[in-house]
């Protein structure tokens, strides 16, 4: 058998022993694909986000009337700020177990501002102002924890944002020798300022993902002011800062 002739019976009988072996079996002969690690194509988009609610109690220290309106207005004497009290919610994330971040929004409900100025053309007269001022603060802010410690973490935190201060109610009433001599009604205004923050406090642990947030917060509003009245005249209170101690829950999403 020549050569030729040779090769051909060789490559017919490859060829049947293959068909013979069918195509599962054949499929067995070849080197097995590489193995794909599922976790390289989930992209995991992040834990540690939380939402949080607060509610506090504010101490506002002494306000600063600068006067406001006619040149010869002056600021209120015994100028008095009362107290009240906030709520806020807000929403975050950890980045790590000692970094973490929110957004919050709170408001202050009304607080009683007054104080009494001097009549400049009587020597025993006054002008009594009063009015209710409330604020609302939306703040960006951040956190370092310290560790936690037998499920309580403190912490210190700064925020920045904006403060929306409104006064309301507000009426003026002049006195001369002890008796009414007149009175005014100003209108609502609000003004826009910027506002900063400084936080400490602790969290406790709770389980299931809560935690209970003891806080305290001082925080700078900026100013309010009414509208001039038609003499001239108005309310301007300067350098609003507060003490607010706060209890809140956080709840972490992830």
């Amino acid at each position: 058998m020549s050569v030729v002739a040779r090769l051909s019976t060789l490559v017919s009988v490859t060829i049947l022993s293959l068909a013979a072996v069918g195509p599962s079996h054949a499929a067995d002969l070849l080197p097995p694909a590489p193995a794909l690690d599922r976790a390289d194509e989930i992209v995991e988009i992040g834990t540690g986000w939380y939402l949080r609610g607060d509610v506090g109690y504010v101490n506002y220290t002494k306000p600063k009337d600068l006067g406001f309106g006619l040149a010869a207005s002056q600021p209120l004497d015994g100028e008095r700020l009362e107290q009240a009290v906030s709520i806020g919610a807000g929403v975050g994330y950890a980045f790590t177990n000692g970094l973490r971040a929110d957004v919050t929004v709170d408001h202050r409900f009304g607080a009683q501002i007054s104080g009494t100025r001097p009549i400049g053309t009587y020597a025993n007269g006054y002008v009594r102002d009063q009015a209710d001022f409330e604020s609302t603060s939306a703040l960006l802010n951040g956190y370092v924890d310290f560790g936690t410690f037998a499920g309580i973490t403190p912490y210190v935190g700064a925020g920045i944002g904006v403060a929306g201060n409104r006064l309301t109610n507000i009426s003026r009433e002049a006195y001369v020798a002890g008796l009414p001599a007149g009175s005014a009604v100003l209108q609502p205004h609000t003004t826009y300022n910027l506002a900063w923050a400084l936080m400490a406090g602790t969290a406790v642990n709770l389980g299931s993902g809560f935690a209970l947030d003891l806080g305290y917060r001082y925080i700078h509003l900026g100013d309010a002011r009414t509208k001039i009245d038609g003499p001239g005249d108005g309310i301007s209170t300067d350098a609003i800062r507060a003490h607010e101690f706060r209890v809140g829950a956080r709840y972490m999403i992830d």
